[in-house]
């Protein structure tokens, strides 16, 4: 009888190799936690890919550090100018895009283990509903998804395999 804030998200876990690019068609990135993370140079935001940190410290969240540096990080990307992720492996010409609704899905998060996290050397792509993740922050800042009585939640995800797209996505 009354509205009903909520977060919904999609996982898509991908194995990642040295040769894995992150790819987005840009956005503001924003540190979930920045004490999980290893490789920001700061909360943020940061344009996309770039992240700058004071002293010139500049990461480039497209590439996919080693598996010994033991580096993990999570953030949320928001303003994203079109709605998808992916990865590309350059070794394999692979590439993998997810696209989504951006009205119902309007952020994404990124899970990066890069073997700092339970020994993970894996990227999880999430399409989200809300920024942060607490969802009294989000409701209170108008950045959940929320339902009224008699509405319904419908949206999609598609998952595309393909030849590496490198440029555009």
């Amino acid at each position: 009888d009354r509205p009903f804030h909520f977060l919904f998200k999609q996982h898509l876990p991908v194995s990642l190799t040295p040769s894995c690019r992150l790819a987005l068609p840009g956005g503001r990135v924003h540190a979930v936690d920045p004490s999980f993370g290893t490789l920001l140079p700061g909360p943020g935001p940061f344009e996309w890919p770039l992240a700058q940190g004071p002293g010139g410290a500049i990461a480039d969240l497209r590439i996919v550090p080693p598996r010994e540096g033991e580096h993990r990080e999570f953030v949320y990307v928001s303003e994203l100018p079109q709605p998808w992720c992916g990865i590309d492996d350059i070794d394999a010409r692979a590439s993998l895009r997810m696209r989504f609704d951006a009205r119902a899905l309007p952020y994404c998060w990124l899970f990066l283990s890069y073997g700092g996290w339970r020994d993970v050397f894996t990227a999880v792509l999430e399409p989200c509903s809300n920024m942060p993740k607490d969802l009294r922050e989000a409701a209170r800042l108008g950045q959940s998804a929320c339902l009224r009585p008699g509405e319904e939640f419908v949206t999609t995800v598609s998952v595309t395999l393909g030849e590496s797209a490198e440029a555009d996505g």
